[in-house]
């Protein structure tokens, strides 16, 4: 197994999948090897979560993040620089002791966590295991339940929904990519199989073919339907009726010519 020394500690500020800055940072070990963990933060922020550090001012609407890249560099490494990756618990403690706050407003949030699960990876990466293997031990073998917001209320909504998230949880599901459909259940059907409302509410396929033949029989109803015949003025030929030989036309369903 490679040392599993950390022995050096490095921060940036990256962007999320919303453009907003976040902390990324990487923990390198003695042996070489590094773990990189970032903290992506969501829109909704609850009274008891733990602080986000954020730096104010212009710069990206206030939201960037050098400060807490600064308290990890400055504060964070030199603390857990020479102890090991695999004492998780003990440097978790240690960024806690050092923040001293109870929601972590000094350091930030997003500097610990990122910082935490750095060492998280590193320590891994030092045993060749994967990341859920090392947490959850040797014998780990389960995911979580996927869960799926199917109505939405709260602030960020226009409804007047108290509850911010209604989740579907498929706890029933013996497998995960069976859990992955589980939302989606109805639709995934074979149309065979589908309820006859759905059908009905489907719109028809146009079909070529004579206004007689069974494969175009909605649409020459439809067509005829549609369609207004002229009034012949004097010294005019009336227009013929359709019959049963006439075929749709190609450009738009309710017009029909004479074959």
């Amino acid at each position: 197994m490679a040392d599993d020394r950390i022995v050096a500690v490095r921060a940036r500020e990256i962007l999320d999948s919303k453009a907003r800055p976040m902390v990324e940072v990487d923990v390198w070990t003695a042996g070489g090897v590094m773990g990189r963990g970032a903290s992506p933060c969501g829109t909704s922020v609850g009274r008891h979560e733990a602080f986000v550090l954020r730096d104010g001012g212009t710069r990206y609407g206030g939201l960037g993040v050098r400060q807490a890249v600064t308290n990890v560099i400055e504060i964070i490494s030199p603390a857990i620089r020479g102890k090991s990756a695999l004492d998780q618990r003990a440097i978790d403690e240690l960024m806690i002791e050092l923040d001293g706050t109870p929601n972590k407003s000094r350091l930030g949030a997003n500097a610990i966590y990122s910082a935490s699960i750095g060492v998280a990876r590193a320590a891994a990466n030092a045993l060749r295991v994967p990341l859920y293997r090392y947490l959850g031990g040797p014998e780990a073998n389960l995911l979580p339940v996927p869960m799926f917001n199917m109505v939405n209320g709260g602030t960020h909504a226009t409804t007047r929904v108290e509850f911010q998230e209604f989740l579907l949880i498929p706890a029933a599901a013996k497998t995960y990519s069976e859990a992955l459909q589980a939302p989606r259940r109805d639709t995934l059907r074979p149309r065979a199989n589908r309820p006859r409302s759905w059908r009905a509410s489907s719109r028809p396929q146009r079909r070529r073919g004579t206004a007689g033949s069974a494969g175009s029989a909605w649409t020459a109803r439809r067509a005829t339907s549609t369609t207004r015949r002229p009034v012949a003025t004097a010294g005019e030929e009336k227009p013929r009726a359709a019959t049963s030989s006439s075929r749709i036309s190609r450009n738009w369903p309710g017009r029909m010519t004479s074959s």
